[in-house]
């Protein structure tokens, strides 16, 4: 029986790299020369960015953005939070989505449903596991879950036939 699991994952390497271009980059511009600006992963699924000011640290999160994409890296992983901002310093937080929580997952599990196509869903953790008779009818699932645009980083793995 064709299967499919939905599945929202990191890869800490492609991560871990656009961290460092991103950094290279920032040390080579020259608007950004004298800067006091750093970006770090401080723990695997949070990056800042710490700047003098908000238009430098917007900069930099631009940067970001661009290197994920040329890493083909998914840019609803990030998600920003709330800058803190000191006298000397603008302290910009950057959780990494990852896992598909109840909320998300019933809300893929209706429009699965809505499809009226002959699907099974199973809940697992923090994925999902699709499974049908026919191969197109899985596809159309992958393709409508794809248009419905959930703004969250999913990916599909595992297709059997």
């Amino acid at each position: 029986m064709p299967s499919f699991d939905i599945v929202s994952e990191l890869n800490q390497t492609e991560i871990e790299n656009a961290v460092n271009n991103s950094v290279r980059e920032v040390k080579s511009r020259f608007d950004l020369k004298n800067a006091k600006i750093s970006i770090k992963i401080v723990e695997g699924d949070l990056i800042q960015i710490s700047a003098e000011n908000e238009f430098q640290a917007k900069q930099v999160y631009e940067i970001l953005e661009i290197k994920f994409s040329q890493r083909k890296l998914d840019l609803n992983t990030l998600d920003v939070k709330d800058p803190n901002i000191n006298l000397s310093e603008y302290l910009l937080n950057i959780n990494l989505l990852s896992g598909i929580d109840k909320a998300l997952s019933k809300k893929i599990s209706n429009l699965i449903r809505e499809t009226k196509l002959k699907v099974k869903v199973l809940t697992q953790a923090e994925q999902l596991r699709v499974s049908g008779k026919k191969r197109n009818d899985l596809q159309d699932i992958i393709s409508k879950i794809k248009d419905a645009r959930f703004n969250y980083p999913l990916q599909f793995k595992n297709f059997k036939d």
